[in-house]
């Protein structure tokens, strides 16, 4: 399954300049007015970036997706803290309702 930018524009509304698409991955920077900036493989948002830090699950899926995870996380500059999918989706609830 191949994800284009564009499938990423249309899942989280936003514009062609707010998603980056990481090395040809199936993994993209997606800066949303609703969550803020997070990290999504194929549409499923694995990371969220609160205060210069990446919160990112820990939660198997694909060896892709874990592969291109762990290939991110060694290249980002900023922190990363691994949790657990429901505190994740938990934080990003909590970003989506605007707290």
């Amino acid at each position: 399954m191949s994800i284009k930018v564009k499938d990423i524009m249309k899942r989280f509304n936003v514009s062609k300049d707010k998603v980056k698409q990481i090395n040809s991955m199936q993994l993209f920077l997606v800066d949303s007015y609703q969550f803020g900036r997070i990290l999504v493989s194929y549409t499923t948002i694995i990371g969220l970036f609160i205060e210069d830090k990446w919160y990112i699950t820990s939660d198997r899926y694909s060896s892709t997706t874990t592969r291109q995870t762990n290939k991110f996380i060694k290249s980002t500059p900023f922190a990363v803290e691994r949790v657990t999918e429901d505190k994740l989706r938990d934080m990003v609830n909590f970003r989506y309702r605007g707290y």
